[in-house]
């Protein structure tokens, strides 16, 4: 049985609950990332507001999934638990308002509070907010904020990465100087100003939950990602149209929640590979099943290959990563994708200077061959089908030329010759398609 608190119809949920008790629960959001760092703050807590847009009807209660672990940058890429204790709060602000100020006018339903304390064996936390006879109907703008405190009070607070636009914030952050703890000062609920993110800022970091879930109406699939930089939309780092909730999001959440109209929960995490999430998955394995995602995007490949592993090695952790990923429900559909261009390019990327890097140029190279055989026959590798990742945006990419398309400038789909931007994120997910259904994707 799991621990539950009710306070005015609000309650904390442990992560130890069983997964059957809210199988009726599917993720209704897109976007949201997961703890990338344990940073350094001004102080011991971190307060965040995040701008999302509702892609069912909500009702009811939502429950946040907060991870209590951040991705390392080591190599293997590891799961990190939080090295601290800490108390975690949330709300929801269900009409929301598109201003800095002024926003006492903008009521916010707050869930209890919840604490990680080092050593658990949770991977997450789940706060529960009770919207009550409040609906937000779909494609209505809603916040989602968040207080967290290091209770050992260390100056360090665990950050996921979100960013600005250029043009106006899809994200805002309040100042981290405060002189008492957001959540004793109830700022949640009384907070009237919140600090905008620069527009001249590439990221902006705070704390969000990895998914929202809700017993909801609707019916269709939702996704899991795990991947590298590329599907993590590392490089997209600007959104390019204000109340586009799509920007900044890399290509798998856009082709999730865009062309297949889908919520998704996104995992990937740059520098990571085949090989490193066969070694270790367990965090996000836990959170795409109390998402109860029915369907999984996997892209890796890229930084296997940069490693110079072979396609019987990239073959043999596909499978693993597979095997471990179909564990979580016999009848889950996992789907790989294939590798987009990989470039060296030292100027600053132009259309004649694409160098491919290793093992990428060619149908011979280990890409071209990895590539082939993912086109070629994607159940052989047990898979139940590969999105083809490049055709629109790679030239010549058949023959797996490794260059981006040079009828355009390469710079607006990419500034490395590797990570698209966010028009390239955009590019990928509008034309990207199931390898056998390319007449579906026109």
């Amino acid at each position: 049985m799991f621990k539950k608190t009710i306070i005015f119809g609000v309650c904390a949920i442990t992560s130890s609950l069983i997964y059957g008790q809210i199988e009726d629960y599917r993720c209704v959001s897109n976007g949201f990332r997961q703890p990338l760092k344990w940073s350094k703050a001004t102080n011991p807590w971190v307060f965040s507001r995040y701008k999302r847009k509702a892609m069912v009807d909500l009702k009811g209660k939502l429950k946040l999934v907060f991870p209590v672990y951040y991705m390392s940058s080591d190599r293997p890429v590891r799961e990190i638990p939080f090295p601290n204790d800490v108390i975690i709060e949330a709300g929801i602000e269900p009409s929301y308002k598109d201003s800095d100020i002024d926003l006492g006018s903008s009521p916010r339903i707050v869930g209890e509070k919840i604490t990680y304390h080092k050593g658990d064996k949770d991977t997450y936390k789940i706060i529960t907010i009770d919207l009550g006879d409040q609906v937000i109907k779909k494609g209505s703008w809603f916040g989602v904020w968040v207080s967290l405190e290091n209770l050992d009070g260390e100056k360090f607070v665990p950050m996921s990465r979100t960013v600005g636009s250029r043009k106006k914030q899809n994200f805002e952050t309040s100042y981290t100087s405060a002189k008492t703890s957001f959540i004793k000062g109830d700022f949640i609920r009384k907070t009237t100003r919140i600090k905008k993110v620069n527009t001249s800022i590439d990221w902006a970091t705070g704390y969000c939950p990895v998914a929202i879930l809700a017993k909801t109406d609707y019916k269709g699939d939702v996704w899991g990602i795990i991947g590298s930089s590329i599907p993590e939309g590392y490089y997209d780092k600007y959104g390019n149209r204000f109340g586009d909730e799509n920007g900044n999001i890399g290509y798998a959440d856009k082709l999730c929640s865009t062309k297949l109209g889908a919520p998704s929960v996104n995992l990937a995490k740059g520098s990571d590979k085949f090989l490193y999430c066969a070694q270790e998955l367990k965090g996000r394995l836990d959170i795409l099943k109390v998402c109860n995602v029915n369907k999984v995007h996997v892209g890796l490949g890229g930084n296997d290959i940069s490693a110079h592993h072979n396609v019987k090695k990239l073959r043999k952790n596909a499978k693993i990563v597979l095997k471990l990923i179909k564990a979580i429900k016999p009848d889950i559909e996992v789907y790989n994708a294939t590798v987009l261009p990989h470039s060296k390019s030292t100027d600053g990327f132009t259309t004649l200077n694409q160098t491919p890097s290793w093992g990428n140029a060619g149908n011979a190279s280990v890409r071209g061959e990895w590539n082939g055989a993912l086109r070629a026959d994607p159940k052989s590798f047990g898979y139940d089908g590969t999105f083809e990742l490049c055709s629109f945006v790679e030239y010549d990419w058949k023959d797996s030329a490794s260059k981006w398309l040079p009828d355009e400038t390469p710079e607006k789909y990419t500034t490395d010759g590797t990570h698209p931007t966010c028009d390239g994120s955009e590019a990928i997910a509008e034309h990207a398609y199931l390898i056998g259904e390319e007449s579906k994707s026109k």
